[in-house]
């Protein structure tokens, strides 16, 4: 007998499907995150995936699909997007919030990623990622050179290497492979300090191909791994020196273009946002929140101090003149990973004029200004206690020796 109804979607609860997993070689450059996890084997990665596994059944199961989908792609910045709001529904679950996704916003047609409610408290929740700045296209080309660089034949060296200047098509690596090895073997491993500051010729490898260029320095193994075969020959990435970096501008618009989205609420509203640069610090959140800060100098008088002004406005306003008080905070988190959730606290930075003032999550920490400057509080529930899990989760080596490089 058949039925004229179609039949409801599948509502996964394994994003990464149950299989024998055998490869547990570190992530290759060109592998997603969700393809990574796919194939790596290992205790560690096993607890990685049944922690996204678990998260993503307690997920409602309307929304599950389209959840799911998005972090079985193969596009890093949908799978972080996708997870930074597992994890943001995650953690207001346990802490006992009922949570309406994407709720409906009179007179516009986008929605905010939460309503959260808990007792008389509720306000919504807009989560947002950032990424570094660089040109997607050339990253895949330098992660495509750097797969095939790390089956040079290294000898008794693994290689630093500083991408100078990324080129517009694919260079002749096997040609490259081959001048590094060559250059390798001329050098003793054992001749004295290889710093990787060492400015000699012989301790730095040029290599320049129409616009390509990438500088190379040698790093000795130690003396009984060099009895066995080098099985990544890339062992640091060093970027270039001559780089700017600004880590202020990227979260101040993305503060300015979630907090303008929805116009006039009727609740408060908590920016999420989780910072993919490496670089980020409290400085910079300080600054894209409260004002650049310059120095006055007084040309007349080269032994004045020079004296700090600011510049430009920060997202709060002008001291006197606040801004936003819509956005009752900013909860910020520094390249949260699926492995670092039971480690990491992220920081909520009240805002100090709000309209409308929330309590934070006591998995929280906070940063709330004060006349002497930035004052910081621990959370009172720790990360791992406040996900239920043990303390150094992931437990065990991600890599064992047996499957990383020598």
């Amino acid at each position: 007998m058949t039925s004229d109804h179609p039949s409801p979607p599948r509502r996964p609860t394994s994003v990464f499907g149950r299989r024998a997993r055998t490869d547990s070689a570190p992530s290759r450059h060109t592998e997603s995150t969700y393809a990574f996890l796919r194939r790596v084997a290992g205790p560690v990665w096993d607890q990685c995936r049944a922690l996204i596994d678990e998260w993503l059944t307690a997920y409602p199961a309307d929304d599950r699909v389209a959840l799911a989908a998005r972090l079985r792609s193969s596009d890093d910045r949908v799978f972080t997007s996708a997870f930074w709001e597992l994890y943001l529904y995650e953690m207001y679950r346990r802490d006992g919030w009922a949570i309406d996704i994407e709720p409906a916003v009179e007179g516009v047609a986008t929605r905010p990623d939460f309503l959260v409610s808990k007792d008389s408290v509720c306000y919504y929740v807009e989560a947002r990622c950032t990424f570094d700045g660089e040109d997607r296209g050339a990253a895949a080309r330098l992660q495509t050179v750097y797969d095939s660089l790390n089956g040079t034949d290294s000898g008794a060296f693994h290689l630093a290497v500083t991408p100078i200047r990324v080129g517009t098509q694919a260079p002749p690596t096997a040609n490259l492979r081959r001048a590094l090895e060559t250059w390798l073997s001329t050098l003793d491993p054992d001749a004295g300090d290889f710093s990787l500051s060492d400015e000699r010729p012989e301790r730095r490898f040029e290599w320049v191909w129409h616009d390509w260029h990438l500088l190379f320095r040698p790093m000795p193994r130690s003396a009984n791994a060099r009895m066995t075969p080098v099985r990544r020959a890339l062992g640091a990435f060093i970027p270039d020196a001559a780089s700017f970096v600004d880590d202020i501008t990227p979260l101040r618009d993305a503060l300015s273009e979630k907090g303008s989205k929805y116009g006039k609420l009727n609740h408060p509203l908590v920016i999420a946002i989780n910072i993919g640069s490496g670089f980020h610090d409290e400085e910079d959140t300080e600054q894209a929140l409260y004002g650049r800060v310059g120095w006055r100098i007084n040309i007349d008088d080269p032994d004045a101090e020079a004296t700090p002004v600011l510049t430009d406005p920060g997202y709060w306003g002008w001291p006197g003149r606040p801004a936003h008080d819509h956005v009752a905070g900013l909860l910020l988190a520094g390249s949260m990973h699926y492995s670092r959730v039971a480690r990491y606290a992220p920081t909520f930075w009240l805002h100090p004029y709000a309209a409308q003032a929330i309590a934070p999550l006591p998995n929280w920490r906070v940063a709330r200004a004060a006349p002497e400057g930035m004052e910081y509080s621990d959370p009172a529930v720790l990360p791992h206690e406040h996900f239920d899990l043990p303390v150094g989760w992931p437990v065990g080596d991600p890599f064992p020796r047996s499957s990383r490089s020598a």
